[in-house]
């Protein structure tokens, strides 16, 4: 059970392994790695990718090359000697790395909110200015009624008057206590609906990144290797990599919407917007860009709805 040999790099495998003809390989976030099997010397380190994204990547014996595919590079470099035979780079409809900053943010926006201490009271200052003017007009009416029996009606009539004011004055901080206690209710109810849609927009984008991973480790068939691939700024489509001759084609699979709009279907009345292609966001979309179409004054948001149906990819 003790190590043969170790090695060590200053960059982090973030592949699987693939052992081929007494060799290892596996590939780091910028590199393709390989190394003897029988002592662990490291034969060569070439450069695959400087996206500097780095996940996922898995790397492939395909016949007479080893084949590095990630996000954003598809790859295949000479077993023996490293060197590079093609490499093609793909634009990712929702990159991976992109989800990563925004759950990291919401995070921190939740942690902060969760963090945060409790802030002044108005209604509580109120209130216990109500208490103060309360007690002022209580031992005031008592004060009066003494002066009364001991038969100083002047001062008890001034004693009267004070715990008279005393009591509107009571009752003017309870009525501010109230309002201000219905404002502070608000907004905490405010601030508790934020953080539960903060919570749910992580959980979204947690589950989309775990979605994202699944497909990729699924998008691939024998010798082919899929991915989705924005080209340009009118199609989203699909890239198809045929890994042992790195044949590459891309596939249109949404209408232009530069030319045609994004949206096929709009329904006002539901509030919902059905649209043909491809799409991960997953956010609402706001009504703003129709209004100069329907009048529509207010801001109004809909659900968005991908209408998916699967695409026979011609191999070659």
């Amino acid at each position: 059970g003790k190590p043969a040999w170790t090695y060590a790099d200053s960059e982090p495998s973030v592949s699987n392994i693939v052992e081929e003809d007494k060799r290892v390989y596996f590939g780091t976030a910028t590199a393709l790695v390989g190394l003897d099997s029988a002592g662990g010397k490291q034969l060569f380190k070439v450069t695959a990718s400087t996206t500097g994204r780095t996940y996922p990547v898995q790397v492939r014996a395909v016949r007479d090359k080893i084949a590095y595919i990630s996000e954003v590079i598809i790859a295949a470099f000479d077993p023996l000697s490293g060197k590079k035979h093609y490499s093609h780079g793909v634009t990712p409809v929702q990159d991976l790395d992109g989800l990563d900053i925004m759950i990291r943010k919401r995070q921190e926006e939740l942690a902060q909110r969760q963090g945060q201490q409790p802030g002044f009271s108005w209604s509580q200052r109120y209130g216990q200015e109500a208490a103060r003017y309360q007690n002022v007009a209580s031992s005031s009416y008592q004060r009066s009624s003494l002066l009364s029996s001991e038969g100083k009606y002047g001062e008890s009539d001034i004693a009267y008057a004070r715990a008279n004011a005393a009591r509107n004055s009571s009752k003017a901080y309870s009525r501010m206590a109230f309002q201000s206690s219905l404002t502070e209710l608000g907004t905490a109810m405010a601030e508790g609906l934020k953080t539960a849609e903060l919570q749910g927009t992580i959980e979204m984008f947690r589950f989309l990144h775990s979605s994202i991973l699944a497909a990729y480790q699924a998008a691939e068939e024998g010798d082919y290797v899929y991915r989705p691939n924005a080209k340009g700024t009118d199609f989203t489509g699909v890239a198809v990599v045929h890994m042992p001759t790195g044949t590459y084609r891309h596939f249109n699979l949404s209408p232009a919407y530069a030319d045609y709009g994004l949206w096929n279907l709009v329904d006002f009345k539901k509030g919902v917007i059905y649209h043909h292609g491809l799409g991960m966001g997953g956010d609402y979309t706001f009504a703003e860009p129709f209004t100069a179409y329907t009048g529509m004054i207010k801001h109004r948001k809909y659900n968005s709805f991908l209408i998916a149906q699967p695409v026979d990819i011609p191999k070659f």
